[in-house]
């Protein structure tokens, strides 16, 4: 259909912003995209639009297995994002934030978030330029900026955030 290549998410920048935004109100996991139900033993999918920022997205999750697959897209510009998890790195990752979930029970918030049948849990869309913002805020240090060379293959990618807050949190 014309629409360009799937990009891959950067896992040690994800795991790397997962543990250092847990002590912030809400607990975010930095995942890039898919999503499926608690039958994790057969093929589960779901496709959902999604606002980002302003910007319509469609977002398609499925879970084979123990494995996760989630691609964004943007409406707008057909530019899409894709990966695949399986579930000792989902496990790993929630561990780092200090909010252990299984695999199924991520999967069922992450359905959760993009169904928007639940307020504890929702979706955000970031850059690396959005994540690097983050990371200077937590930690009190101005923006910095990045050389152009060294920030164009990250500025194609994108992370794919998994807010939980609880009640209290809110």
């Amino acid at each position: 259909m014309g629409a360009p290549e799937g990009r891959n998410f950067s896992s040690e920048a994800a795991v790397e912003v997962g543990r250092r935004a847990v002590t912030t109100i809400r607990r975010r996991w930095t995942f890039p995209f898919p999503i499926g139900t608690s039958m994790m033993a057969k093929l589960h999918g779901l496709q959902a639009d999604y606002v980002f920022r302003g910007v319509d997205h469609i977002v398609r999750m499925t879970v084979e297995g123990n494995l996760l697959e989630v691609e964004v897209e943007d409406r707008l510009t057909t530019d899409q994002w894709r990966g695949e998890f399986d579930a000792a790195f989902i496990e790993d990752l929630t561990h780092k934030t200090g909010n252990f979930k299984q695999f199924g029970i991520f999967c069922n918030m992450l359905e959760s978030a993009l169904a928007q049948s639940s307020e504890s849990v929702t979706l955000d869309l970031l850059t690396y330029s959005d994540l690097e913002s983050l990371r200077n805020r937590k930690i009190g240090v101005g923006p910095r900026h990045l050389p152009a060379a060294k920030s164009s293959p990250l500025s194609s990618k994108r992370y794919l955030i998994l807010i939980y807050s609880v009640e209290f949190d809110r």
